[in-house]
């Protein structure tokens, strides 16, 4: 089965709880590609770093410099585990619709 890998880790948008997430939605940076159907893992190197446990279809592909982006249903859930281990920088949160940081990111 295809991995996608993020430039982020699962603590970023999980909880200690059981979580909801609808599918994220792809940012293309890149020309079309063949369609593909992967797994989103993220940067840790252990067994369980599935950012999502379904698979998600890119129907126009995907590649290196694409951007994820996954929609925070429940704005209290981040922001609990989130984790720089391994100097990976933490994922960047946009208010929508106004397209800007969250105010934890800014500063």
């Amino acid at each position: 089965m295809p991995l996608v890998g993020l430039a982020m880790n699962r603590t970023q948008c999980r909880t200690t709880s059981d979580d909801f997430l609808i599918d994220p939605y792809l940012v293309k940076r890149t020309p079309p590609s063949e369609e593909i159907e992967a797994f989103l893992v993220g940067a840790y190197c252990i067994e369980d770093e599935l950012i999502l446990r379904r698979k998600i279809r890119f129907p126009r592909g995907v590649a290196a410099g694409d951007l994820v982006a996954i929609p925070n249903t429940a704005g209290y859930f981040m922001h609990i585990l989130e984790s720089a281990s391994h100097q990976i920088p933490l994922a960047k949160n946009v208010v929508w619709p106004d397209g800007e940081l969250d105010a934890i990111d800014r500063g």
